[in-house]
């Protein structure tokens, strides 16, 4: 298209047409051919897509609790050191 142009050729109308056409032949001819193929790959795509995250992770029993993280010097229980009036 930007060739047309450059060479010296005015665009119009019947150009934009036949741009438009062969866009859609080119389109229709893909489908013909490989119309199967696309729509199984498609078909494959939409099945990975439906399952959520939940499916995919192992079930929360095989998954080791991360070890509590506590600043230098502080117990894990923060209560072992408050001052209880009493």
């Amino acid at each position: 298209m930007v060739l047309y142009v450059v060479h010296g050729y005015r665009w119009d109308k019947t150009i934009a047409d036949f741009v438009r056409w062969t866009e859609q032949y080119n389109l229709w001819c893909k489908m013909l051919y490989f119309g199967q193929q696309f729509e199984k790959e498609l078909r494959e795509e939409l099945d990975i897509q439906r399952q959520t995250g939940l499916d995919i992770l192992p079930p929360a029993s095989t998954i080791p609790a991360p070890a509590p993280r506590v600043p230098a010097g502080h117990s894990i229980h923060p209560t072992e050191h408050w001052n209880v009036p009493g």
